[in-house]
């Protein structure tokens, strides 16, 4: 995926250094001063609030990245969010972001895109990090090239029009959900780049709706307004 995620930097190290800005108000307020400009739409923003929903501390990012502090991980019945700028389309949680929540002890984490999209998991009563981390160990790999494939498939379908048929000089589409197909004009490059985005990042919304509720966590994509 595009984004990196979130980064727990090592003593020591250059990557990923932390900056801290203000925080204020809940996690709704949030997430919707990122996509009413009222935040920084450039970079990756996150903000840790406690069990109550009341604010701990804000970072300020990268283009494709936050650097948090490592307590972000151990403040118990938290939840983390952060933002994903991405113009076109702002993506779903990478599998960093999953690592990130299987060493911790956050109630929930949350990616918000400034076209609306909200991704969440949450830890149920019956929550298996330690067998989440060994999932996401034997499938980031496997995940990413699995994205890849599906984006550049994506893409060639999005701008390569039919050669024969009743259909000749349009491009077929194919939805993954429902097997409807379409027929239209080829894309531009920009309008093929976010669909392929936006068809590969689906990839990860169905793994993830089936393999993690194995291990006690409840993933969730849904519009803007579910508000705390």
């Amino acid at each position: 995926m595009g984004a990196t995620g979130i980064v727990i930097p090592r003593p020591g190290s250059a990557r990923g250094r932390i900056q801290y800005e203000p925080l204020a108000g809940r996690v709704s307020d949030f997430e919707n001063g990122f996509r009413t400009g009222e935040v920084n739409s450039d970079i990756e923003h996150g903000a840790l609030y406690d069990a109550q929903g009341n604010p701990i501390v804000g970072y300020r990012g990268q283009a494709h990245s936050v650097a948090v502090d490592r307590r972000v991980l151990e403040t118990p019945d938290a939840t983390f969010t952060h933002l994903h700028p991405d113009k076109n389309f702002g993506g779903t949680l990478s599998m960093q972001d999953l690592k990130v929540f299987a060493r911790s002890n956050l109630r929930e984490l949350r990616a918000a895109s400034q076209q609306g999209q909200l991704y969440s998991i949450r830890a149920n009563a019956n929550v298996d990090r330690a067998g989440l981390a060994k999932w996401i160990r034997s499938n980031q790999k496997l995940a990413q090239r699995n994205f890849n494939r599906s984006y550049e498939s994506a893409l060639k379908q999005a701008t390569t029009p039919l050669k024969s048929g009743p259909h000749k000089g349009q491009i077929k589409l194919v939805n993954r959900t429902t097997g409807k197909v379409t027929y239209r004009q080829p894309m531009t490059n920009e309008q093929a780049v976010r669909y392929a985005r936006a068809y590969s990042v689906g990839m990860f919304d169905r793994m993830y709706s089936r393999a993690l509720s194995r291990f006690g966590v409840t993933y969730t994509a849904t519009k803007a307004g579910r508000g705390r």
